[in-house]
């Protein structure tokens, strides 16, 4: 009796052991599932806010020789005067001077006389020479303020290399004070987010590269995987898909492979293929979020095909459904919901403009074609720069969380 009450009693110590080893695994992640407003019960209302268009560069536009060259962040302006840039006029020959005629003669001054006339004579032949001097070089002449006996080299810096106060003065002006117009505008070549799909986390990464998009979600626990990929170019026409792959297991699932001068796209479901029309405009299953975020309100039809690698969604009509406030990590972040359906299947995509209309949360019910999708973000970088922290980390530091791959 006394043994198989201690076997009871280790096999619950046992237990209760897995148990705290998994909520210090999965608790903040659940607790982070949990807390997350789900589905219809997010209350909408009338959107406020707008998708604005944004600006990318398109560097495939560039020259062969600018390829890959960066437009400068800072510039600096040093001037110089305009008579060192300008080449002196050659001088002019010399004309015949007639001939001297013979001077009367004077009395011998007295000596203490010249001397002082000399003294005095100095200063004005030296002024003389400095104001023909700046005459000659463009530069201004002195205030009339001034004294007359003041130093025309005044609040000049005579040092090597040295740059001149004014020019100084206009070189800091021109540097530029913060962020233009046009920068604010611009779409994120480089944003990670980790989104929570139940308990799990799952890394999306967008980037851009010589007008070409590299878009990846990615998760891994216990030694199994899933990647879902998208590839295309960008850029003033928007968001262009020339292929989308999902692989489980490094395994490839089902593949579309997109042939935009045919005006096809291929599918590839486990060896089986088959071809679908495509028309312009159409997305595969994640890079219509980004092209709603790129776009925006620019874009002239909210209507378009959704592909995946096992089927083709014709017609997708996609309208704004209202605004909403999603609490994510430890902040309340307004969002615009777009959504669309072909028959019973729906994808959802919440935008929030203030991070550049990235998708905050992902909701995709595509019936027996494949997994239902709803994501929600924990943590994203833009840039480089963390605009939303993991809930875990506003409670604390991260504890074993799951590998992401």
């Amino acid at each position: 009796m006394t043994l198989r009450f201690g076997r009871r009693l280790l096999a619950c110590a046992l237990i209760l052991s897995l148990l705290l080893h998994l909520s210090g695994i999965f608790g903040e992640l659940a607790y982070a599932w949990v807390a997350q407003p789900r589905g219809d019960d997010t209350p909408l209302r009338k959107a406020t806010k707008k998708l604005v268009a944004q600006d990318i560069d398109d560097e495939a536009q560039q020259p062969a020789g600018l390829a890959g060259v960066k437009p400068a962040d800072k510039q600096v302006v040093y001037l110089r005067p305009l008579a060192e840039l300008i080449p002196p006029a050659p001088p002019e020959p010399p004309r015949p001077s007639p001939a001297p005629k013979p001077a009367p003669r004077k009395p011998k001054p007295n000596p203490a006389k010249v001397v002082a006339s000399a003294a005095s004579a100095a200063p004005v032949a030296l002024a003389a020479v400095d104001a023909s001097a700046a005459a000659s070089s463009g530069g201004a002449s002195a205030p009339a303020s001034a004294p007359e006996n003041a130093p025309v080299t005044a609040g000049m810096d005579r040092r090597p290399g040295a740059m001149p106060a004014e020019a100084s003065r206009v070189a800091h002006a021109s540097a530029p004070a913060g962020l233009s117009k046009q920068q604010a505008k611009a779409f994120p070549r480089a944003v990670e987010i980790t989104y929570v799909y139940g308990v799990f986390p799952v890394r999306m990464t967008w980037q851009v590269d010589h007008g070409e998009y590299q878009l990846k979600l990615a998760g891994s626990l216990f030694g199994r995987t899933r990647v879902i990929q998208s590839q295309g170019k960008v850029g003033k026409q928007g968001v262009v898909p020339l292929h989308f792959s999902d692989h489980k297991d490094d395994k490839l699932l089902n593949e579309a492979n997109f042939d935009w001068d045919a005006k096809t796209v291929t599918l590839n479901d486990k060896g089986n293929l088959k071809t679908e029309d495509l028309s312009p405009g159409d997305q595969d299953l994640f890079s219509a979020a980004f092209q709603f975020a790129l776009q925006g309100a620019k874009m002239k039809n909210f209507t378009f095909a959704m592909v995946s690698g096992r089927k083709v969604y014709p017609q997708v009509n996609f309208e704004i459904r209202g605004e909403t406030t999603l609490r994510l990590g430890d902040q309340k972040i307004d969002t615009i919901l777009l959504h669309g359906n072909f028959e019973d299947r729906s994808f959802d995509f919440w935008l929030a403009p203030q991070w550049n209309n990235m998708p905050v949360r992902i909701r995709l019910t595509l019936g027996k074609e494949g997994n239902n999708f709803d994501i929600l973000a924990n943590a994203i970088t833009i840039n480089g720069e963390q605009v939303l922290k993991p809930l875990s980390s506003t409670n604390g530091a991260n504890r074993n969380s799951p590998q992401l791959r």
